[in-house]
């Protein structure tokens, strides 16, 4: 049963209180009903749990919170009982106080582990980042082809590569002056794909400008698009990669 903090020395009201949580053991049931204390105590039957809390505090040293030992506090009979069948269940309980703390202290500790997981995935994308900028810088000394000493077949497959990469022809002067529109580089990055109508041919069409020199992976192509093992370059995406 639970034990009882008086709250004033008004005998009456004592009284009432002690009977309110006054509980047959046997049945678990509290024998005395609102209804009948309330033309007994001459409180209104809806006011008299008001005036029972007013006049004293229930708890049961039994259920104590788990994690600060505060035993349970009831503000009803219908409170007390469920608390009771909860404890019988669960076998334990915690007040609400120390619930609010540990879910803060859980939040806390959710965002530390989001900003610390932000902060690592930054840095790998950085290093990430200079590992794609070491393997795929471009080569100022190298010797490109000139477009004299390209093949048909290198030069159709170029061609083709630039118009999928997007546009590359100038515009008409008129063009420029009226629109303001800035002419685009020609060699400036760009994702190519769907030069041809199936994957496999714009694969074999890559091949062969990328092993001629004619195109290259870009050091401005986003982390994302590869695919690495520890520090090292293992693939990359086609239809992604620039």
């Amino acid at each position: 049963m639970s034990t009882t903090k008086f709250l004033t020395e008004d005998e009456h009201l004592i009284q009432l209180a002690r009977l309110y949580w006054e509980l047959d053991r046997e049945e678990k049931t509290f024998p005395h009903q609102l209804k009948s204390l309330a033309p007994r105590f001459a409180i209104p039957a809806n006011k008299l749990t008001k005036t029972v809390l007013e006049t004293c505090e229930a708890s049961s040293p039994a259920i104590v919170c788990e994690t600060c030992g505060r035993a349970r506090r009831y503000d009803s009979r219908k409170d007390y009982l469920e608390a009771q069948r909860y404890y019988s269940r669960y076998g334990s309980w915690r007040c609400w106080e120390c619930y609010n703390e540990e879910e803060r202290r859980r939040r806390e500790e959710e965002e530390k582990r989001r900003e610390l997981a932000a902060r690592q995935a930054l840095a790998l994308r950085l290093h990430h980042k200079e590992l794609i900028e070491k393997a795929h810088a471009r080569q100022e000394g190298r010797d490109y082809l000139l477009p004299t000493e390209l093949s048909l077949t290198s030069a159709v497959y170029l061609f083709s590569a630039m118009k999928a990469g997007g546009p590359v022809c100038p515009r008409a002067f008129w063009e420029r002056l009226t629109t303001g529109f800035e002419e685009p580089d020609v060699f400036a990055p760009r994702i190519i794909k769907d030069i041809s109508l199936t994957k496999a041919f714009d694969e074999e069409i890559l091949d062969r400008l990328k092993a001629r020199g004619l195109v290259a992976v870009s050091a401005a192509s986003e982390p994302e698009t590869f695919g690495f093992h520890e520090d090292l370059i293992v693939g990359y995406d086609p239809g992604r990669v620039q």
